[in-house]
């Protein structure tokens, strides 16, 4: 089951959600997010996919991926998906990059 994404801004970037893939357990992969990494005009610089779950691919591989478009690259664009937050507010005393991923994608993540 999948949950609704808005765009998640920042100054810098924006994630839009591109599709959704449900798990495969035949091929060990978790259900997944994917999105567009732009700029805020819109134009897509990359793509990132966050992994829901833990399996023996995720222990090596991990939860998030990316790849940037070479003649993007260098302005840590990557790096701002994974901490890209729509409500700061939101965020606890006892907030980590993790917690912010699961409120991204707002899954109950343990």
């Amino acid at each position: 089951m999948f949950y609704p994404v808005d765009d998640l801004r920042d100054e810098t970037i924006c994630l839009r959600l591109d599709h959704t893939c449900d798990a495969q357990p035949e091929k060990h992969w978790l259900p997944a997010y994917y999105f567009h990494i732009c700029l805020p005009d819109g134009t897509k610089v990359g793509q990132c996919d966050l992994r829901i779950g833990y399996n023996e691919k995720t222990a090596v591989g991990g939860n998030i991926g990316y790849a940037i478009d070479e003649m993007y690259r260098g302005h840590h664009y990557a790096g701002r998906g994974v901490t890209c937050n729509t409500d700061p507010s939101l965020l606890g005393s006892s907030y980590s990059r993790s917690n912010r991923i699961c409120l991204m994608t707002r899954h109950a993540c343990t």
